[in-house]
């Protein structure tokens, strides 16, 4: 492989899911050992508009007792999770004004993960995702605007369609890359050993 080609890997993941905290973190601490790895944000809504929403009150306790582990390998906090919880397709459409107008997106990210899963706020709310995009090189008039008028609302259906119809994500975090692809194992998420494994076999392709 030519180590001046950038290799672009789709990540598919999710602000309310416990296990994207947790992968993402992975990739954040390996991917400085992989320059040649250009990342592309892919959103996925592991539970959606069209479905009940998410009530983990009958079994909190239980719930969070794994997902605590689990985030604290990574070295990551977790509080008690917000319940019923909230929808992310709000904090998408975030997500793509800041990368369409060309801000800092993984600041986004840390800031909507620490306010879901540390600061124990409403996420799908536009006050929380604006305070989630300040300081990240972009007007939040303009998202505060483009958050009240649905700007983004049709693209983020359209990335729902390319994650579930043409790449059949099932589970998130999912790593892509050409030929090479990682799912993560619902109710398991991935590990740091697969998030190096799959960042190695890059190298030969």
């Amino acid at each position: 492989m030519d180590r001046n080609e950038k290799i672009k890997v789709e990540v598919f993941f999710d602000y309310i899911c416990p296990y994207c905290y947790a992968g993402l973190k992975y990739l954040e601490d390996l991917l400085p050992e992989y320059d040649f790895v250009e990342i592309e944000w892919r959103s996925v809504e592991a539970h959606p508009r069209s479905e009940p929403q998410l009530d983990l009150s009958d079994r909190k306790d239980i719930w969070e007792s794994k997902m605590k582990t689990m985030v604290e390998q990574a070295g990551l906090e977790l509080n008690p999770t917000v319940s019923p919880v909230p929808r992310s397709d709000k904090a998408f459409e975030g997500m793509h004004y800041i990368i369409e107008h060309e801000g800092d997106v993984e600041k986004f990210h840390k800031n909507m993960f620490k306010a879901m899963f540390v600061e124990q706020k409403n996420v799908e709310e536009d006050s929380v995702i604006l305070s989630c995009a300040l300081n990240c090189g972009i007007d939040t008039a303009g998202l505060e605007s483009a958050l009240k008028n649905g700007t983004y609302a049709e693209k983020q259906q359209q990335s729902l369609s390319y994650a579930y119809i043409d790449n059949q994500i099932e589970a998130v975090p999912t790593f892509i890359s050409r030929t090479k692809r990682l799912d993560a194992v619902p109710g398991v998420g991935i590990t740091r050993e697969q998030v190096k494994i799959f960042l190695d076999s890059l190298s030969t392709d």
